[in-house]
């Protein structure tokens, strides 16, 4: 290890990584007819599923690379994807303003969220409750109970579109990233 001096003039331990074999690229998948805009893997790690601006949804074997299934209903790109790990779900966010509910024994679509005025760029769930955030290029993060349909809040303040979220159990339970050069932490218990 070396030492360097941070910008507060204190010392601090920098660990030099162990060097490795570079990466080797395994396979590249096409399927596609527009730019692949999102990815989520399956939390069996077994599938992955991958969302475009050919407006479709495709679910593909993580292990062969091969396509198991292609799920169309968005008007316009997709833009977010999350799996949950605690019920047979799939979300995804467009483009076309809209949050479908994939229900994968099924494989169709059970439930629509509205409420976001413009396209929606991010999705994230919440690991403990039955909520999921989206953000959209409406500024906006906002909050839904993933069984009602409802929405729980409108998370406001951001002035230009909510690019990420992220979802935790502890606090702070939501972080949101912006297009206006902010990062805003948002503590749902207290509302």
């Amino acid at each position: 290890p070396s030492t360097q001096y941070g910008a507060l003039g204190r010392t601090r331990q920098v660990v030099r990584p162990k060097w490795h074999a570079p990466w080797k690229l395994m396979r590249v998948i096409s399927g596609h007819l527009g730019w692949v805009r999102s990815i989520a893997v399956d939390p069996s790690n077994r599938w992955f599923v991958t969302g475009a601006g050919d407006r479709t949804i495709k679910i593909w074997d993580l292990a062969s690379g091969t396509l198991r299934l292609s799920l169309t209903g968005h008007i316009s790109t997709v833009r977010g994807l999350a799996v949950s790990d605690r019920h047979p779900y799939l979300f995804s966010v467009g483009e076309d303003k809209m949050i479908r509910c994939w229900d994968l024994e099924y494989n169709k679509t059970i439930r629509q969220y509205h409420g976001h005025l413009s396209g929606v760029y991010s999705i994230a769930l919440h690991p403990t409750l039955d909520i999921l955030v989206t953000g959209s290029r409406d500024s906006t993060a906002r909050v839904w109970d993933m069984r009602t349909k409802q929405q729980v809040y409108a998370l406001t303040g951001h002035q230009s579109t909510v690019a990420s979220v992220q979802c935790q159990a502890v606090d702070p339970q939501l972080i949101t990233s912006s297009m206006d050069s902010t990062i805003r932490l948002w503590d749902l218990a207290a509302g």
